[in-house]
């Protein structure tokens, strides 16, 4: 698959800015945002639970 043009990437990242300026919230979840911590999560779907709860403050 070939890299996303960089003019997309630079309109994303504005487009979510703005978004968030209006009180929207984002998870940015990649693979390394999913890998456990040691002692703390088992498996990434732990990972993204607590994730989430923090998000919406539910921890």
């Amino acid at each position: 698959m070939p890299d996303p043009k960089p003019s997309f990437l630079e309109y994303d990242l504005r487009r979510r800015l703005e978004l968030e300026s209006y009180g929207y919230r984002f998870l940015r979840i990649n693979k390394f945002t999913l890998l456990p911590k040691k002692g703390m999560y088992q498996t990434p779907e732990d990972v993204l639970s607590a994730l989430v709860q923090q998000s919406f403050g539910l921890t």
